[in-house]
């Protein structure tokens, strides 16, 4: 089963929520559109695909479309610079029509380096293949 798959790349649910504003927030670096389904099932998904993946989530303006997820914390490759990677997203999601939904939004992103410090991440290739493979794991 592909969930299990997947939830079990998720090592650890951050309960202590790190503080975080709009300046640490980077831009995903890209769009995701959603075409050929209804607007309001691809919405209505997302919060139903994060609950299966065990991610932390609340609506910050479910009329807007603005989602907060995470944080979440996973354990990258082998090799990487950091132990653990912890992630927060904070998207907007938009019908453009009814059979088209477009996803935006920021991302903050951690690192945890040997010593046990937290250290943000700003680098945007980072912060986009990140953000790629977290858009990949809700499967849309």
């Amino acid at each position: 089963n592909s969930g299990e798959r997947i939830q079990s790349e998720f090592t650890a649910l951050v309960t202590e929520v790190p503080l975080t504003n709009s300046e640490d927030r980077l831009p995903l670096g890209f769009t995701i559109s959603v075409i050929d389904i209804p607007c309001k099932d691809v919405i209505n998904s997302i919060p139903t695909r994060l609950e299966e993946l065990g991610v932390v989530f609340e609506w910050a303006d479910k009329d807007e479309g603005s989602l907060t997820v995470g944080p979440f914390e996973e354990k990258p490759e082998v090799g990487l610079v950091y132990t653990a990677i912890r992630q927060t997203y904070f998207l907007k999601t938009t019908c453009d029509n009814e059979l088209m939904v477009s996803i935006t939004g920021e991302a903050t992103l951690e690192g945890l380096q040997s010593d046990g410090q937290w250290i943000g991440i700003t680098d945007s290739k980072t912060i986009e293949q990140h953000s790629l493979e977290f858009f990949q794991k809700l499967d849309l």
